[in-house]
């Protein structure tokens, strides 16, 4: 990604400070075609394999593969460089400093299952734009627990948080900063940017309370902290700068596997409270999938996609992310909105500048997914179209699902959309229900990406 006025390529003082912040060029062309498809590994019957991460530069695709990560070339697709991982990528960032360094968490050996991080130890630091590994590193023996640890990175510090502990390491040469020890109550989540916020348990006598806090990048102690009202169950950063906080209110003894961000808490510059966001059913965000970026924040604006019930000539309905909302992180307020065309589906994927880069889909004609980028103007309303493009291919077309973009990782840079996926799997074995034949079983994935682009 880049600042505007920035180089690709050079590297300036204090570049590893700073992230790239794409901005994109008014298109020549819009009609884009499918660039290359990346193929899945074959996999064993019920094997699975996690392969989040995917970044983008002018001239390659970058992405996490077994045990590895690979970059092919713009526009065909050949493969420029391979990096050989001891095991699989459990977690990376997607944030790139000015000089093209990133970050993945992966284990130190290859396993069946991905649901078995135990063994997520290795912390590796990259150069996306040549495949150079510049430096990796043993985390500490705390971090193998069933949960894989979070890498973000702020200031020129990658750190990483994992359930009771957290290290940060200096970027460029990996000088170790500071630890959190599994015994002290530490972040159990960590989010990055233009600052660094954890998220977690902070130690009270007699009882645990929710906190978020600034973290100096250099000491790892709070700047600041903020404690979460002990109504809200779980807390998830959203965006550190203006810091934006989603929660959860409810039981902690409840199940919240399918449970959606209930309220978003707007923080100043000191960490006190701005504004409570209540959100009803109606917006698009769930708790677990924050992750998934189908959202934007920029200034004091959150965009926030919402839901849509659509039925279908049977009568069944189903819920789409029918527009995408301007919500005033001051007062809580709806700016305005912007509503897809119709039966259409629409998310945020970032900020372009001033303006809001948004993904559309729905169905074409005959059986094909039909996908559009725009640039929205937030204060005029006024919708560039950046990108459009079209698949026929029912494996690609399993790609570009819209509301699952944690699961198909979208990326949006000079001018190309790629669609990858967090994660591939082997075929799978057919039910056999008493005393009946054994039912077909389903192929595995067949693509781990696809590109588009005009060239």
């Amino acid at each position: 990604m880049l600042s505007a006025g920035e180089s690709d390529r050079g590297p300036s003082a204090g570049s590893d400070s700073r992230l790239r912040e794409t901005v994109e060029r008014m298109p020549q062309q819009t009609k884009a075609g499918r660039l290359f498809t990346v193929d899945a590994p074959s996999l064993k019957q019920g094997h699975s394999v996690p392969t989040p991460g995917a970044w983008a530069t002018e001239t390659s695709y970058v992405k996490s593969e077994r045990a590895s990560i690979s970059a092919y070339s713009l526009p065909k697709g050949e493969r420029r460089w391979r990096i050989p991982l001891a095991g699989d990528v459990c977690t990376a960032t997607q944030d790139v400093t000015a000089t093209g360094l990133t970050a993945v968490v992966f284990r130190n050996r290859v396993t069946k299952y991905r649901f078995d991080d135990r063994d997520c130890d290795r912390l590796l630091v990259f150069d996306i734009d040549s495949g150079k590994e510049l430096w990796q590193t043993t985390l500490p023996k705390s971090t193998r627990d069933y949960s894989a640890p979070r890498v973000t990175i702020a200031k020129g510090v990658v750190a990483v948080a994992w359930s009771g502990g957290s290290a940060a390491y200096r970027i460029t040469g990996g000088k170790a900063l500071w630890s959190e020890e599994p015994a002290r109550c530490s972040a159990t989540g960590l989010r990055g940017g233009r600052n660094l916020i954890g998220t977690g348990s902070g130690c009270r006598p007699g009882r645990s309370t929710r906190e978020v806090w600034q973290v100096d990048t250099r000491t790892g102690r709070p700047v600041w902290t903020y404690k979460v009202p002990r109504k809200y169950v779980f807390a998830t950063v959203l965006s550190t700068d203006p810091v934006t906080v989603g929660v959860m209110a409810g039981d902690a003894d409840d199940d919240h596997e399918d449970t959606y961000v209930t309220h978003v808490l707007s923080l100043d510059e000191h960490g006190a409270l701005r504004a409570t966001i209540p959100l009803d059913d109606r917006y698009l965000l769930n708790f677990w999938d924050a992750r998934r970026h189908n959202y934007a924040v920029s200034g004091d604006t959150l965009y926030l996609p919402t839901l849509m019930e659509r039925y279908s000539r049977h009568g069944d309905v189903s819920y789409d992310a029918g527009a995408v909302v301007a919500l005033d992180l001051k007062t809580g307020k709806v700016r305005t909105r912007f509503a897809a065309e119709a039966h259409q589906e629409i998310v945020p994927l970032r900020m372009s500048g001033d303006r809001l880069l948004a993904l559309q889909a729905g169905d074409g004609s005959g059986s094909t997914t039909v996908v559009k980028v725009l640039a929205i103007d937030p204060v005029t309303g006024r919708r560039t179209l950046m990108l459009e493009a079209e698949a026929a291919d029912a494996d690609v077309r399993s790609l570009m699902d819209v509301d699952d973009s944690y699961e198909f990782p979208v990326v949006f840079e000079h001018g190309r959309l790629f669609f990858g996926r967090a994660g591939i799997t082997g075929p799978k074995r057919g039910l056999k229900p008493i005393g009946k034949p054994r039912e077909p079983g389903t192929p595995g994935d067949r693509y781990i990406a696809v590109a588009f682009g005009t060239g």
